[in-house]
């Protein structure tokens, strides 16, 4: 990739507000291969369970995510997503880029390399999640219509179409731009290798279509131009694959669905995301690969080219390398909860989460405003009317010095009648959160005894105080929640409670403390995983053996 530039840049967290999610190792290298700029990791990124790229387009800076080798579908893709969003609280918008299975019409002659963007039309929001109870010829259950694209993305795709209509805008030097990167693997097959068989029409059962009637080919005009076609409409999104085309052409005639996928519906809301997807074949059972990699690659270029038209809408931070940073600067870290820059400059930037709303609350995730998450307990505080002391700090500067674990401005906050339920109102993290996240033991006990809500859920992993310290192994402050009424029972981040997050870090006496209080080995998080198996997997054995035990 010797036209793009290596040069050593390392940002914050905070400096990338667009989010480019991939499915495959082959979507990950387009997107790659797309960017002006390299970045190194930013310098105050805390490890989660993503593998990411960075770097520039233009005017934005990109941070570029894929899932796990053969982990695919809505459910991955929402836990890469939960965890892109919680380490980037600054995300402004997502961009799905790959491949997709086309749904050709006489509306719509959508060939192999076209591209197919999401956008929202009569009764849908450009994405539908769909779920097969079979795979067949029978009956497709709608489950849920999903968030649309944030407003400056749309307003960007209208104007693509406009310039699209008047012939000022094409993909293809973007596209050969990608393809000279690794033309092997990126290169158009040729149109004489596009072929739509009738839908009537099964595959013959071998790796390639070399045994397929010819006879049975579809005929359709031969077009002027090679430029990959642009088509705007509904993708349909679920866990299974769709391989029949009768399947295809139903779905596409009821809903009018353009392209069929596997990840969209698990991401849209968590956060608010464009789906871009190149036609690699036409979700029947011809399927094949030998377009996967230059559809990947026209999908690559039309993100490009929308950021590149977007230019304005975003700027490039100017940031403080690692040496010189402040040593008070916050971090993001392994527990999922979200720490905004406190510097100068940073703090006038203004809201790091502008445009986005409470649409990155994991799926499934009570509402921000509902007492099942601000308040699980109706937590009955020793404090309910507080008149703060003359001199008492103000709210922003108690919860800066709280993400730094200054105690002893937390305990003078609270010696001069300062609210010990004091919350981070954009990301609802509590001083509790960050001293039980610190492993403050003394000043956790001074806030609960003061009337802090021991189960508040942060907005974005929704972890409580003690589902955080259990997961940091902080066993001194684990005790004291649960003997101070915290919820061994709430559930967090993948959908899991402190005994799974502890048995997945490895914290022993955290387990033990958990365990002594009652929790449950056996309760399963989102991968239908228990706390015991979480541990073998982590390679935990001697935790795994202890849980065990009847």
């Amino acid at each position: 990739m010797d036209s793009i530039e290596e040069a050593a840049i390392s940002l914050r967290c905070s400096d990338y507000k667009v989010g480019w999610l991939c499915a495959l190792p082959l979507e990950k290298a387009v997107a790659i291969a797309s960017l002006d700029e390299r970045h190194d990791p930013p310098f105050d990124l805390a490890a989660d369970r993503n593998s990411y790229c960075f770097g520039r387009i233009g005017r934005h800076n990109i941070v570029i995510t894929v899932l796990p080798a053969g982990k695919y579908g809505t459910n991955s893709a929402a836990s890469v997503t939960t965890n892109l969003s919680n380490s980037f609280p600054s995300l402004r918008f997502g961009l799905m880029v790959g491949i997709g299975g086309g749904a050709p019409s006489a509306t719509h002659d959508i060939r192999l390399g076209d591209v197919v963007v999401s956008k929202p039309g009569p009764g849908h929001p450009g994405v539908m999640q769909y779920d097969f109870g079979k795979i067949g010829h029978d009956k497709v259950l709608l489950t849920a219509v999903l968030n649309q694209p944030p407003i400056e993305v749309l307003t960007a795709i209208s104007t693509m179409e406009a310039y699209e209509m008047v012939g000022e805008t094409n993909i293809s030097h973007l596209v050969e731009a990608i393809v000279a990167k690794n033309p092997n693997k990126f290169k158009s097959p040729g149109t004489k290798h596009d072929i739509l068989y009738q839908a009537d029409y099964p595959h013959a059962g071998a790796d390639t279509c070399a045994a397929c009637s010819r006879s049975s080919i579809k005929s359709r005009p031969e077009r002027k131009s090679a430029e990959p076609v642009i088509h705007y409409g509904l993708v349909a999104s679920g866990n299974s694959v769709i391989k029949d085309a009768k399947t295809r052409d139903r779905l596409a005639k009821e809903h009018g669905v353009l392209c069929y996928e596997m990840e969209a519906a698990g991401i849209m809301d968590i956060l608010r995301c464009l789906v871009i997807r190149g036609i690699c074949d036409y979700s029947d059972s011809h399927k094949n690969k030998s377009w996967q990699g230059y559809a990947a690659a026209t999908a690559a270029a039309y993100a490009k080219n929308l950021l590149l038209l977007m230019g304005s809408s975003i700027h490039r931070r100017t940031t403080v390398p690692p040496g010189l940073a402040r040593p008070d600067t916050v971090r993001i870290n392994s527990s999922g909860l979200i720490s905004p820059p406190t510097s100068p400059s940073d703090q006038s930037r203004g809201s790091p989460i502008s445009g986005r709303g409470s649409t990155l609350i994991p799926p499934g995730s009570p509402p921000s405003d509902s007492p099942e998450r601000s308040n699980l307990f109706s937590w009955p505080t020793q404090r309910r009317n507080h008149h703060p002391s003359q001199g008492v700090m103000g709210k922003d500067e108690i919860l800066e010095a709280a993400k730094r674990g200054n105690e002893d401005q937390v305990r003078l906050f609270i010696d001069k009648r300062g609210d010990p339920n004091t919350v981070d109102e954009e990301f609802n993290v509590t001083l509790l959160h960050y001293m039980a996240q610190q492993g403050k033991t003394d000043t956790v006990q001074l806030l609960l005894k003061s009337g802090a809500n021991p189960n508040t859920a942060s907005k974005f992993s929704s972890n409580t105080p003690l589902i955080d310290a259990a997961r940091n192994g902080h066993s001194d402050v684990v005790h004291c929640l649960l003997k101070l009424g915290a919820d061994i029972k709430a559930r967090g981040q993948f959908h899991r409670t402190a005994l799974h997050m502890a048995a997945d870090e490895g914290h022993f006496e955290c387990v033990r403390l958990l365990l002594s209080f009652g929790a449950d080995r056996w309760s399963l998080d989102e991968d239908d995983c228990s706390a015991v198996e979480l541990a073998e997997e982590g390679g935990h054995l001697e935790i795994a053996k202890y849980m065990g035990k009847p």
